[in-house]
């Protein structure tokens, strides 16, 4: 007998919770790990953004040194009126705080803050398409998971009926009403159906313990709600401009087109205005206090063509995202076409196993009534029974993997 095996690899739902869809899909979009790490990159370019909203500000900065002369210095610059009671000291210490606010920089600052809000909203997409992602994966992986469950259920009623099977041709053999050839044939169909039990099983228990992985649970101690196989209309759309993927390529053009402007700020000039209030001691304990304003202009002549390189090169990136926003939308309508052929090979395959399982079913009914009556063979009854067997499985497969099409289509239509 080998019920412990059959009680092995079919899943019980005795000890298990049973997960619905929409709980998997719930847990899986509030704690999924890639999700929770998308949401850290959007919270971080969110503050990369808001920093460089701050430099137009400019900046305070602080400063303390010592310096040490060979020779006595002023504590503070000469100006008319020399006075003869100039303090002077060979070692000086200063204390100094200094605000500079950029007054033009070649447009960088505003191009960087387009950009910031670009990459800002770049990954509000991402994250978007991603827990699109998730919700396919979490739908396929529920519904295969469903197909399996069922599909082990029936074979273990195929191994029970084998083994039936194996027990009554035992016992004609011992009345020498059957040969040792057809106990052999038996249990060689038996062994088929446990072998099939375990491929089921272990293909069941890979794709339960995916599925925690997307819900972010250490345990795939649960099992999966029944699911009819529901046909899944593939609906069209006409904006697909709007797609989350081509909008993201569109804006990744944009991005590298505020960068290339910015790549020629290089070529202006940089205008900086600066407060410095500063207060220099002496080694007797003298001190000067020092008020500076003025406005600095820095202008790059010559760098040898560093710049013209960098110009060039950051042109190309823009004219690379243009062709990649073009490439995008033919990489959508063939991937519609590809799941669209896949949706209508399973609905063809679906109908037709339909009427083949139909036929080989009435088969094993007669071969199995042929047997009993002794105009028939063991084999001839155990391949009629194993034809209907593998049929219904595959029947019900195909059924499930054209839900799983019908998800993803809907999964790229974003709808």
């Amino acid at each position: 007998m080998r019920y412990s095996l059959i009680l092995f690899l079919i899943p019980i739902l005795l000890f298990s919770k049973e997960l619905t869809l929409s709980g998997a899909l719930a847990n899986a979009l509030k704690s999924n790990q890639d999700l929770a790490l998308m949401e850290h990159d959007y919270q971080r370019l969110r503050e990369a953004e808001q920093s460089s909203k701050l430099d137009f500000f400019g900046k305070v900065e602080a400063k303390v040194e010592m310096n040490h002369y060979n020779t006595p210095r002023t504590l503070m610059p000469l100006s008319p009126p020399i006075s003869a009671n100039v303090h002077t000291s060979d070692t000086l210490w200063g204390a100094h705080l200094m605000y500079t606010v950029p007054l033009f920089d070649g447009f960088a600052t505003m191009k960087e803050i387009e950009i910031s809000h670009l990459n800002v909203q770049m990954q509000q997409k991402r994250r978007f398409m991603a827990e699109g992602m998730v919700r396919f994966n979490v739908k396929a992986t529920y519904v295969k998971l469903v197909s399996l469950q069922k599909q082990l259920r029936l074979n273990n009623d195929f191994i029970l009926s084998a083994q039936h099977f194996l027990e009554e041709v035992a016992l004609k053999k011992s009345l020498g009403k059957a040969s040792e050839l057809d106990v052999l044939q038996a249990k060689v169909a038996l062994s088929a159906y446990e072998n099939k039990a375990v491929v089921l099983n272990a293909e069941y228990q890979s794709l339960k313990s995916y599925l925690a992985f997307l819900m972010a649970q250490e345990s795939s101690d649960f099992e999966v709600e029944e699911l009819d196989v529901e046909g899944m209309p593939l609906v069209h759309r006409d904006d697909l401009e709007n797609l989350s993927s081509l909008v993201l390529a569109k804006i990744e053009e944009q991005k590298k087109e505020h960068e290339y402007e910015k790549s020629k700020a290089a070529y202006y000039p940089k205008v900086e205005a600066m407060a410095v209030r500063s207060h220099i001691y002496g080694e007797d304990g003298n001190d000067e206090a020092i008020y500076q304003l003025g406005v600095s202009f820095k202008w790059l002549l010559l760098d040898f063509g560093k710049r013209g390189h960098a110009v060039q090169k950051s042109q190309i990136d823009m004219l690379k995202a243009r062709q990649e926003h073009s490439k995008k939308k033919l990489e959508i309508l063939k991937t519609l076409e590809e799941v669209k052929q896949k949706w209508l090979k399973f609905e063809s395959l679906q109908k037709r196993l339909e009427e083949e399982w139909r036929l080989k079913k009435h088969i094993a009914q007669i071969e199995t009534v042929k047997y009993d009556e002794g105009r028939s063979t063991a084999l001839d009854r155990l391949k009629a029974q194993n034809d209907e067997a593998n049929t219904l499985l595959a029947l019900i497969d195909a059924g499930y993997n054209q839900m799983i099409a019908g998800f993803e289509w809907a999964y790229v239509m974003e709808q």
